[in-house]
């Protein structure tokens, strides 16, 4: 064992412990009076509670949440949202509590992630609420701050009573993730969650519901509902009021409705990624005709059920749809258009998805917040206790130095901030295997004349440096400014990570003004005299990351009092008006995944997608600045007009003094392509310097969409904004209006003009076709399943014949994110992404599935899995065995040359072919790539397959196995290579006696230090080092014994024609997931 830890650096955490409980607690409240004595870590055992499931540890609980300081209880008005943090920490047990437990702001409520603890509903519990995740003065719409994550709640002692698990009336900056409910099973009056007040949330995340009548009784503005998991619910999701939102990665087993969206109070709804079996209905709606208004509005999009399932899609009297519906198809209800505006009550949509956003089955990727629960105390350094840089976090001393000595020094440590405000004068950079860690919204923020020149914009974190590939994880902190800086960018991220979520940010969130710690709370009263922040988030060309639960607020009143006797959030006082340019700006072209955000109040835009590629947005919240719209004088782009990036919208489109047109963006997409939005929420209540209440058409365009392709974009909704939609195709000094509010009124919201689009098509190249007023069913025009997607349909429209088998893959250790595979319902981490090309021992007649569909020889042209052969014509049979006798020989390829072997074969010049003349290859390059749909390709990014298709510029090609039997089948060439493994073997470089040799060297070391061990004889250090990494070399060695060593001599073959574009497309299409020369 000791060898192994030495050779490999393997810790072990020691059994039942979670390094958060047991490390150096020293957070402090920088911002309060004393608050370098504030406690913010607070174990519950501390005040008193047991945890052993008998005890009441009502009053214990309440205890570690309410104890504030010498001035009084928390939740007082003097501390502010922002003076009191703490991190109630429940160790492992039962937690029994006879009444409601009360949160209050700026709390986080945390269990042990290792062994979930309980709070548990005595058998005489009185109260409507085990819990009320939120405290009593700041709530709903002002409800930020909160958290509740790592947790059971359980009410299965009271089956009887009506009781409501957790009351979260909250808004943004929240977390609530990771948390069991457990309900008495048929228990109709227990709901999981419930939000009573008037909300705007963005996202819950990895919950788990067992019993009960409801799961989630939605009522907040919108939501983003991500891998909830739902066993023995009546209603798992009831939309009672909620104008956007999007349930991804759903599980419904065993109950009687999944989405309950009847009553008329469901704007606009998208499923996604979803699973149900066992279950009676998936989705239950109300009626809807082509003469309602918008509201009621559905997108259904790869929702997998099994036979148990009697309705997809119903109302009261009439099921809609049956069946599952695939990833390349979207059932669609509401506003479409595509490119023209229909207004229908069903129709099934031909849709794409980037294959740089999915897994191999179709399903776009999430990722489970890291909770470290695996890491070793010892592998976790807080950066207050750091013996040779010393950190203060009180939000006066400049921390920049010895926190970039810490990062830099420690690879591969999760660092932890404890609770406090960081202060950075110039850039901290995060390379790769860096994990940063907050308490309770750790702050990290900027200050000083690095930041000040907007001509000249510099980040407060650089994370990676182009062309890095590795880990960099953020967790639960807010990135602030200090001062008035108009050249601070908060993140800019130019690194990606081996898989989806190795760049993540996760609970991290940004705020610029409106709080203690920053001059910005008594600077800002007029927005000419506030450039408070360039940008938020800047994702470079290079960076892929994935982002979950992120408010970026500019603020438009201050959340706390700005000394004695003075007031805060939620008494009416504390306008302010800081003039940030713009929120995020995304130009990534590697994979970008988004869910649950909410940049508000800037400037220019609040979402920027400029040149990028690949990009899924789940849920974008925004709003407006308050102080922009009727009345104002100072229009945009300024007060940035004289410091806009080749990036910023300039409003040319607009006239020069029209204050309704020249506000900012909410979403702004330009020359960019394989967008995927699922559900925007832009709203604006108030506009111009007074703040005026606003009813109606307070701005006039809240999109603008540009020379962009494959975008797609499902549930679109606004309140008060005149358009919902603007082109420009043209003219810098031209738009169109695509989608208004005229055409698309929503049934009203709290007074409010609501507008919602279901589907905005006109720059995606989807194509529809409706469905007969809504009730049929869309298998019927279902188009061939995707060839990477297992084939589990019959004939019978889209019922799935049978379960997965058992092995297929699902997990990978050590891996957060997770996959749905067809009728999975229960939670599961997914497998690394299959190899670009798959293993030997996959069957001949699957791997015919597997491989991209190819016109010509070798394979028979829309040749669908799962048709009987005896209806085929002869010819057909003998193309489609002969295919199978291709695979099979491309099976022997493959194990010959493992992956990483290449063909190179001779063509003749283009000039003697089909391209005349070796100047219009581009051209011709550029017809293809005009002509190409994605529909049908392997799954590769749009910048794989152009890539593919640019790679060839010569008569010399390099070829995989893969491509190779494309040339066979296209007639390129006129036989495969007859190469064996012998031939191989031959030509390596380095035979099985050399290696041999080695190991028997490197053994012979390891004998000599064992015998002078027990000779009692002195062994060096060094030698032991030296015999450690012997004894790796060895292990490689011997798994590498008959691995052939370095053959570089080419296998050559002659073309047998000169190649067409359509064959060139096809070779393309065959390529590798990236080129190698």
């Amino acid at each position: 064992m000791l060898l192994i830890t030495v050779l490999c650096g393997a810790q072990l955490a020691v059994a039942g412990t979670f390094w958060y409980e047991n490390i150096v607690h020293n957070g402090i409240s920088p911002t309060i009076p004393n608050g370098h004595n504030w406690t913010v870590f607070r174990n519950v055992k501390d005040f008193g509670a047991k945890g052993d499931g008998t005890a009441d540890d009502t009053a214990a609980i309440q205890a570690a949440i309410s104890t504030g300081d010498s001035t009084g209880l928390r939740d007082s008005p003097q501390f502010g949202s922002t003076g009191q943090p703490a991190m109630v920490y429940f160790p492992s047990g039962t937690y029994l509590i006879k009444s409601t437990i009360r949160s209050a702001v700026g709390t986080v409520l945390m269990g042990d992630p290792t062994d979930r603890p309980t709070i548990k509903a005595a058998s005489n519990f009185t109260g409507q609420y085990l819990v009320i995740g939120r405290g009593q003065r700041f709530a709903g719409l002002v409800g930020f701050y909160y958290g509740v994550k790592n947790l059971a709640l359980d009410s299965t002692a009271v089956p009887t009573r009506s009781v409501t698990l957790l009351e979260w009336s909250v808004s943004q900056n929240n977390i609530l993730s990771n948390v069991k409910f457990n309900m008495t099973p048929g228990a109709a009056g227990h709901v999981g969650i419930a939000m009573p007040q008037i909300c705007s949330s963005l996202i819950m995340n990895d919950l788990e519901f067992y019993g009960g009548g409801i799961g989630v009784l939605v009522t907040s503005t919108q939501y983003h509902l991500k891998d909830l998991f739902f066993d023995g619910v009546q209603t798992a999701v009831r939309l009672a009021r909620m104008i956007q939102g999007t349930g991804q990665g759903l599980r419904f087993n065993n109950c009687k409705v999944g989405i309950d969206a009847t009553g008329g109070g469901a704007g606009m709804f998208s499923l996604i990624d979803s699973t149900a079996a066992n279950t009676t209905t998936v989705v239950l709606a109300d009626h809807v005709s082509a003469d309602d208004t918008s509201s009621g509005s559905l997108v259904l999009q790869n929702i997998i059920v099994d036979s148990t399932v009697a309705a997809t899609l119903q109302t009261a009297n009439e099921t809609i749809l049956t069946g599952s519906i695939l990833p390349n198809t979207t059932y669609t209800r509401g506003s479409i258009y595509n490119p023209n505006f229909t207004r229908t009550t069903g129709i099934s949509l031909n849709t794409t998805r980037p294959s740089a956003l999915t897994n191999p089955s179709g399903i776009y990727h999430t990722v489970k917040p890291p909770t470290y629960a695996d890491t070793a105390l010892s592998s976790v350094i807080n950066v207050k206790t750091h013996p040779l840089y010393p950190v203060f976090g009180d939000g006066k001393t400049d921390d920049t130095v010895s926190l970039q000595a810490i990062i830099t020094s420690s690879p591969d440590k999760l660092l932890y901030f404890p609770h406090g405000i960081y202060i950075l004068t110039s850039t901290l950079h995060i390379p790769p295997s860096a994990r940063l860690i907050g308490e309770a919204w750790t702050q990290i923020s900027a200050r000083g004349s690095y930041f000040a020149d907007p001509l000249n914009p510099k980040p407060l974190l650089r994370v990676g440096n182009p062309g890095d590939i590795g880990v960099a994880q953020l967790s639960d902190f807010i990135l602030t400014v200090a001062d008035i800086l108009p050249g601070a960018v908060l993140v800019e991220v130019n690194m990606k990570g081996r898989k989806p979520g190795d760049v993540g940010f996760f609970n991290t969130h940004f705020r610029v003004g409106g709080a203690r710690g920053s001059t910005l709370h008594r600077k800002c009263r007029t927005p000419d005299g506030c450039l408070a922040a360039r940008l938020m988030v800047h994702l470079r060309e290079t960076s892929s990351s994935y982002w979950e639960n992120s408010w970026g607020w500019t603020a438009d009143h201050d959340l706390d009092p700005e000394g004695p006797g003075e007031v805060g959030l939620g008494d009416g006082e504390g306008e302010t008006y800081p003039a940030t340019g713009g929120g995020w700006l995304i130009e990534s072209r590697e994979g970008t995944w988004v869910l649950g955000s909410g940049p508000e109040h800037n400037v220019l835009y609040q979402m920027n997608i400029h040149n990028a590629r690949n990009v899924f947005i789940g849920l974008q919240q925004g709003e407006t600045a308050y102080w922009q719209g009727k009345g104002n004088t100072l229009l945009a782009p300024e007060p940035w007009g004289e410091y806009l990036l080749p990036s910023d919208p300039d409003f040319g489109w607009c006239a020069p003094d029209d204050a309704t047109c020249r506000m900012g963006l909410y979403q702004r997409i330009s020359n960019s392509t394989d967008i995927s939005i699922y559900s925007s929420g832009f709203w604006n209540f108030v506009a111009g310097p007074k703040r005026e209440m606003c009813t109606s058409d307070c701005q006039d365009n809240a999109v603008l969409y540009e020379k962009n392709s494959r975008l797609f974009v499902y549930g679109l909704s606004t309140i008060n904004n005149k358009n919902l939609v603007i082109e420009r195709t043209g003219g810098e000094d031209t738009a169109t209006v695509a989608a208004s509010r005229a055409e698309n009124t929503g049934a009203g919201h709290d007074g409010f003009s609501n507008a919602i689009v279901a589907a905005y098509l006109r720059q995606s190249g989807a194509v529809g076709s409706e469905l007969d007023g809504g009730n049929d069913n869309p298998a019927q025009d279902q188009p061939a399943p995707d060839p990477e997607i297992p084939t589990l349909l019959t004939d019978e429209g889209m019922r799935p014949t049978s379960q997965p088998d058992q092995d297929e893959p699902r997990a990978v250790a050590g891996s957060d994110e997770r996959q749905i595979s067809p009728l999975s319902v229960c939670p599961a981490t997914e497998p690394d992404p299959v190899s670009r090309v798959p293993t030997p021992a996959v069957e001949p007649d699957i791997e015919a599935q597997l491989l991209p569909p190819l016109r010509g020889r070798g394979r028979p042209e829309n040749s669908q899995a799962g048709a009987a052969s005896n209806t085929k014509g002869l010819e057909e049979q003998r193309r489609e065995q002969e295919a199978k006798e291709l695979t099979t020989r491309l099976n022997q390829l493959r194990q010959a040359y493992r992956e990483d072997r290449w063909f190179i074969f001779k063509i003749p010049p283009f000039a003697k072919g089909n391209w005349k003349r070796l100047d219009s290859f581009q051209a011709q390059i550029d017809q293809a790539l005009l002509e190409i749909t994605l529909d049908n390709l392997r799954p590769q990014s749009a910048t794989t397959y152009s890539d593919n298709l640019m790679a060839p510029r010569g008569n010399i090609w390099i070829l995989d196995g893969a491509q190779l039997l494309c040339a066979w089948d296209l007639g390129l060439i006129s036989s495969l290579p007859d190469v064996s493994e012998a031939d191989i073997s031959d030509k390596s470089k380095g035979d099985w006696i050399t290696k041999l040799f080695a190991v028997i060297q490197v053994l012979w070391m390891w004998a000599q230090i064992v015998k002078r061990e027990t000779d009692h004889l002195t062994v060096a250090q060094l030698e032991v080092m030296t015999a450690a990494f012997a004894a790796c070399s060895a292990i490689t060695y011997i798994m590498y014994l008959f691995k052939p060593k370095d053959v570089g001599t080419r296998f050559h073959i002659k073309a047998a024609k000169n190649p067409t574009i359509k064959d060139m497309m096809e070779m393309a299409r065959c390529g590798p997931s990236s080129i190698y020369f």
